[in-house]
């Protein structure tokens, strides 16, 4: 069995939390693992250089065979899917999707593309994978990615959404997208997962616990508890044996985004970029029928501590 829908991006704009939802209905099944990007790699040998990208190569299903064990186990009746948030980015998953998944649903959630941006950055921080300042990422960018970076590391290449999203409507029809905005996630995450349940086709009433929030970006204040709250240590075997698995999931993000910090996002770039990204938001908002007039006004006052940015 293959997926009959495809959670297709973009990258940090809460799909781990929307994979976690989805997971949690019993109407839904999901391929066992988030990320497999078979449609991105099909028959690829991956070679990438960058800071921590032999995980990233290891952990990416390139055959067919293993991405349809992925669902093993799937009932008739259940909605099947899966979640890869950069296959908006990648030019070859449309056409490979396409052949495999000809009538798969495709859920697209967007976000402010320099926030989004942004938050790509601070999440290589909290992973030790990035050492330089948001700014001077952003100019080794095209330096890193001939060097044989993973695209991870295309903080600003990943925003250009109205031109990723013309390449996948060449290959699929406009009713088989439900586009989203990360806006609506954090103000609205119930309702939004209703829009989720009904466009899939299961029950929208199912209520999952939207309180807890997945891949939380940011600096660490103590990496040392960042550390211990990722590993699968002695803890966390008592805490399974004691805590039901929803209270832990809660106690794991409340404790994680307490953790974490967002350092401020320089203005004067941040308008830099959304001047760059401007064009393609223009015909991204008449593409998907949304007022975005929004991402390019000056952000409002937030807490240092981090928000969600699954």
């Amino acid at each position: 069995m293959l997926p009959n829908f495809l959670l297709i991006g973009a990258e940090k704009a809460g799909t781990t939390s929307i994979h976690n939802y989805l997971r949690a209905h019993p109407q839904v099944f999901m391929a066992r693992v988030k990320e497999p990007l078979f449609f991105a790699f099909e028959g690829c040998k991956l070679g990438y250089k960058g800071p921590g990208d032999e995980e990233f190569n290891r952990r990416v299903v390139t055959s067919a065979d293993a991405y349809a064990a992925l669902f093993a186990g799937a009932e008739r009746d259940q909605a099947v899917g899966e979640a890869s948030a950069t296959y908006l980015f990648y030019s070859q998953s449309p056409e490979r999707a396409a052949h495999y998944v000809p009538k798969a649903k495709l859920i697209v959630v967007l976000r402010n593309p320099a926030d989004r941006a942004y938050s790509n950055f601070l999440h290589g921080i909290r992973a030790r994978k990035e050492n330089l300042e948001f700014g001077a990422a952003l100019k080794a960018e095209p330096e890193r990615i001939a060097a044989g970076w993973s695209p991870f590391f295309s903080y600003r290449a990943k925003g250009w959404y109205h031109a990723q999203l013309s390449h996948w409507m060449e290959y699929f029809p406009p009713e088989q997208f439900l586009f989203l905005l990360y806006d609506d996630l954090q103000a609205r995450p119930m309702e939004v997962m209703r829009q989720i349940y009904g466009f899939i086709g299961v029950n929208p009433d199912f209520r999952p616990d939207v309180d807890v929030r997945y891949n939380i970006s940011g600096k660490p204040l103590s990496p040392r508890l960042h550390e211990l709250l990722k590993s699968n240590t002695a803890i966390h075997g008592l805490a399974r044996s004691v805590l039901p698995a929803k209270l832990r999931a809660r106690l794991k993000s409340d404790i994680t985004r307490w953790n974490l910090a967002r350092p401020s996002f320089a203005p004067r770039l941040r308008a830099q970029l959304l001047g760059e990204y401007a064009p393609d938001l223009d015909r991204l908002a008449a593409m998907i029928g949304r007022d975005l007039s929004h991402w390019t006004a000056p952000p409002r006052p937030v807490s240092a501590l981090v928000l969600e940015d699954a």
